[in-house]
């Protein structure tokens, strides 16, 4: 009796423990131009530049976007390899990504912007999607 009291106060600590996706952020830049993505469960913020834009979030998208980042271990993202380098001569922009939960902030390496890591690129494609409801379709 006391071993299942005992396995049910850490299944019960595990499940309170479990992170929560709060934010997810895309970010591209090089000299002269920047464009920033922020999306949380309700909201969609495009910078570009200094020209900021507000949207509404679907939960339907939200969820997407979530559904892709189960599949991605966080703790690795800082160290995925760039699959090219053409941000280093001007060639792509400077692209990261970071996923913020209640517990803490995951940035990625760095990559250009138009060739992620492949254990990203459902996630920047989903995030990408949320924009189709907006003017901003060509993040």
């Amino acid at each position: 009796m006391t071993k299942l009291i005992i396995l049910f106060f850490m299944l019960s600590m595990n499940i309170s423990q479990k992170e929560t996706i709060n934010s997810v952020e895309l970010s591209y830049q090089t000299r002269g131009m920047r464009k920033f993505l922020h999306i949380t469960p309700d909201s969609i913020v495009v910078t570009i530049n200094e020209e900021v834009h507000n949207y509404k979030q679907t939960p339907a998208q939200w969820k997407k976007i979530v559904k892709t980042l189960s599949k991605v271990n966080l703790e690795g993202i800082s160290s995925l390899k760039r699959p090219s380098k053409r941000a280093a001569f001007d060639g792509a922009l400077n692209a990261q990504l970071v996923v913020t939960t209640s517990k803490k902030k995951y940035e990625s390496s760095n990559f250009d912007h138009n060739q992620p890591n492949v254990v990203l690129i459902k996630t920047i494609d989903a995030m990408k999607q949320t924009l189709v409801q907006t003017e901003q379709k060509d993040f």
